[in-house]
């Protein structure tokens, strides 16, 4: 055998031993401003095509696609979509610094003042008796907690068919935005949607709302998701939002809807008494959400009484309905609604010796359909 095939041998023999003791190729973060392998990344086989607003291709990608586990992502199938603000690679760094990040330098002009965003956009068809939109996501931030409550408020939005977000300095506007209902995703969200450092464990960044899922309805056909990511007030920190299992559901057009800020519950109080004046019953309620709150406490009251306690005979004690009205109130605020209530229930009020009517009141909060009833005297 020649030196030189004998060489070449060993060569191919040691290159073989190596291929087998080296570890196997783990998962990873693979950035890219290519919007069709993002959107692969994070939905399924409904989707038909993709866009990207992003900063100009440079070494460093503001977004990537991840098919390695990383904070209980993905959450179906086996990857999912990073967007930031600034460098997708730092997302599974050790979390050894207080302001990682990359400043972009980029601006949208449709955009106002946001800094170094990110807008894709998915477009997928919806198929037959199908008509709720679902997908998870999980908000980041290296802004937490020193920027709680400052002009540094990053965000992370969702809309369906159109795109119109714009920021103003610190502040910003999106009328179509369904990541949640209630509240801004961003490090000062509340909620379901408020960060933690905790839920950040295992990433780069500082804080992290937990796993979301958001909702929002949807006609059978075509449709576009846009999800946009960007800086307030600076280029510097990141932030970032993982997303996956883009999905179709049919469900009660209540529950498809965002993140509940009432956590279930009807949000509002009631008093022990309220009074009776000219016909109506002036009943104060209490919006029991947070001053951060960017939604009314809204729904309807209704007003039942026994019907022996309206004077029919006393055997006779089915509920009786005697008042309805909507209500709207502002969070932390108390605002007096006037009830009208029915010619039976006047009658009662109005009687020498005897103002006092004992009923139930019904709330319905139209946000989530939650009920409560709250027992309540009226006094004249």
């Amino acid at each position: 055998m020649s030196r030189v095939r004998a060489t070449s041998l060993l060569l191919f023999v040691s290159l073989a031993v190596a291929a087998l003791a080296a570890p196997q190729a783990m998962g990873a973060i693979v950035g890219t401003n290519d919007p069709n392998t993002l959107a692969g990344a994070m939905s399924n086989s409904n989707e038909t095509g993709a866009t990207l607003d992003v900063a100009p291709a440079s070494s460093t990608f503001p977004d990537a696609s991840a098919d390695a586990p990383l904070s209980g992502f993905p959450t179906a199938g086996n990857s999912f979509t990073i967007l930031t603000t600034g460098d997708s690679a730092l997302a599974d760094d050790p979390n050894d610094s207080e302001s990682s990040g990359e400043s972009v330098g980029y601006n949208s002009p449709s955009r106002g003042d946001a800094n170094d965003p990110t807008t894709l956009g998915v477009t997928f068809n919806v198929p037959s008796g199908s008509n709720c939109l679902n997908f998870d996501y999980k908000f980041f931030s290296e802004e937490f907690p020193e920027f709680v409550g400052s002009s540094f408020n990053d965000r992370f939005i969702a809309e369906l068919d159109q795109t119109n977000w714009t920021a103003a300095g610190a502040s910003s506007t999106s009328p179509l935005d369904f990541a949640a209902k209630g509240t801004q995703v961003s490090i000062n969200s509340i909620g379901p949607t408020a960060v933690s450092a905790a839920n950040a464990t295992g990433t780069t960044y500082d804080s992290a709302t937990s796993t979301v899922t958001t909702k929002t309805p949807v006609t059978a056909g075509a449709h576009t998701l846009y999800m946009s990511i960007f800086d307030a007030s600076d280029h510097v920190y990141d932030s970032a939002v993982f997303v996956d299992n883009l999905r179709f559901t049919n469900e009660d057009k209540v529950k498809c809807s965002p993140p509940d800020i009432f956590n279930g519950a009807v949000g509002v109080d009631l008093p022990n008494v309220a009074q009776y004046k000219n016909g109506k019953v002036v009943l104060p309620i209490t919006c029991t959400l947070p001053s951060g709150a960017t939604i009314n406490c809204a729904g309807t009251v209704q007003f039942t009484a026994a019907g022996n306690a309206l004077g029919r005979v006393a055997t006779i004690s089915k509920q009786k309905k005697i008042g309805k009205k909507k209500y709207s109130v502002k969070p932390t605020l108390t605002k007096k609604v006037k009830v009208k209530l029915s010619s039976k229930a006047k009658r009662v009020l109005g009687k020498k010796g005897k103002q006092k009517l004992k009923t139930k009141v019904k709330v319905t909060n139209k946000n989530n359909g939650a009920k409560k009833t709250f027992k309540l005297k009226v006094k004249g």
